[in-house]
């Protein structure tokens, strides 16, 4: 992301984000990602099935994300989650 993108530009890059609030002139919109099976599996020809298993059986994490715009531009963002 880079500074001073628009909203509609943030938008456009992330998506409509799940929520969004408006405090002092500054607007927040938060976004949630929650890894997929292809980003924990490896994909590569391995005979160790019992690693494969561990990988498939993991709890996917999910992670939220506050982004900020001041003046409708893009201002910053940080993680809420781990």
């Amino acid at each position: 992301m880079q500074e001073n993108l628009t909203g509609a530009q943030v938008i456009q890059t992330l998506g409509e984000p799940q929520s969004r609030i408006s405090v002092s002139g500054t607007n927040y919109f938060y976004y949630s990602y929650t890894e997929n099976l292809s980003d924990v599996f490896d994909s590569r020809a391995d005979s160790d099935l019992s690693r494969q298993a561990d990988l498939f059986s993991r709890s996917f994490k999910e992670y939220t994300y506050e982004v900020w715009l001041v003046n409708d531009r893009f201002a910053g963002y940080r993680r809420l989650s781990d």
